[in-house]
């Protein structure tokens, strides 16, 4: 990311942006995370209201609607 795309995102070039097809930041990270693929998951759970981090025999996230139809 350039500076000035930073400064109006909020975030640095070390940081990251998760933006919804509707050009919504869902989620911004100003900077890196210790460990980002646990960040992730987190904001990917909260996203789409995942039930308690519960995984499919595969390992993927459940949300709560396909948690349900399982």
């Amino acid at each position: 990311m350039n500076r000035r795309w930073c400064a109006t995102v909020g975030a640095t070039p070390s940081g990251a942006l998760l933006v919804r097809p509707n050009q919504v930041i869902a989620w911004r990270e100003p900077t890196a995370p210790d460990d980002a693929t646990a960040a992730f998951e987190h904001v990917w759970a909260r996203i789409f209201a995942c039930r308690g981090g519960e995984r499919d025999p595969a390992g993927r996230l459940q949300n709560s609607r396909s948690a349900r139809q399982v």
